[in-house]
């Protein structure tokens, strides 16, 4: 994931970035409902987690304070050839406050204490522009038709449309004050040529993306507790002894919307 606070004009050049296409056009739109038939034509079915039906039960049941934007990328011929996936999350600090201090004493110390920091946190309250999904690891903010860019363009691309649509936002009244570019597999952070590096993006990671390989001698499960490191194998035995009175069942829908 990387990070950048800043954004200026002189930035944006949608028309001029690339030298692999002479030309090409950015469409923004609010909804996916609006470009559902375009969007899953880019996708072919190749990212779930980025389909029109799983961006649409996002939208239709958003987190609080999340909103979305979608962009559609055409050649000069007016030809759909990229998708590009936008959260804009509000944030206020006075909300996100733990209310631990509710537990302690309530002398005078302690809740003037408190008052103080909610006073402070409530004027702590930004816009964060994601490109790509909060909800998710793994790359599920953008989609390319194979074969119509450059590999090596796909950031480039990103990073100014990116640019694009955050100036929009800020002239609608959105002031987003941070911009994240998240989940970005990138196989040489060095390179001169990446184009988040050269904007001044800053890299953090937040957790893995849950990805195991697979021994090729594990045969059974047995094989793989048994390569463990001891701790590691003892907790995982007393895990399997907690939940030996669990049950694992597949609902059906009507037992969805019995049992909610």
């Amino acid at each position: 994931m990387s990070l950048n606070m800043q954004l200026t004009e002189s930035q944006i050049n949608i028309q001029t970035l690339n030298t692999w296409n002479p030309f090409f056009a950015i469409e923004t739109f609010n909804s996916i409902h609006e470009i559902d038939s375009v969007w899953d034509e880019v996708l072919h079915n190749n990212n779930t987690l980025l389909s029109s039906s799983y961006l649409k039960a996002v939208e239709d049941f958003p987190p609080i304070g999340m909103k979305f934007r979608y962009v559609i990328l055409r050649d000069e011929y007016k030809n759909p050839f990229g998708v590009v996936y936008f959260q804009i999350q509000f944030f206020n600090a006075g909300q996100s406050l733990s209310d631990k201090e509710s537990t302690k004493s309530p002398c005078f110390f302690n809740t003037f204490q408190k008052y103080l920091k909610g006073l402070v946190a409530k004027q702590v309250e930004f816009n964060t522009f994601v490109c790509g999904n909060l909800l998710l690891t793994g790359e599920n903010g953008f989609f390319f038709k194979p074969g119509s860019i450059p590999s090596e363009n796909a950031l480039q691309i990103i990073s100014e449309t990116a640019e694009k649509v955050q100036l929009s936002l800020n002239q609608s009244g959105i002031q987003c004050n941070v911009c994240l570019m998240k989940d970005f597999i990138i196989k040489n952070q060095n390179d001169e040529n990446n184009s988040l590096i050269k904007k001044q993006y800053h890299e953090f990671s937040i957790q893995p993306c849950m990805i195991m390989d697979l021994n090729p001698e594990w045969a059974t499960f047995d094989d793989y507790l048994n390569s463990l490191h001891s701790k590691y194998r003892i907790r995982a035995k007393r895990a399997f002894k907690k939940s030996s009175g669990l049950v694992k069942k597949e609902l059906s829908l009507d037992e969805i919307h019995k049992l909610q």
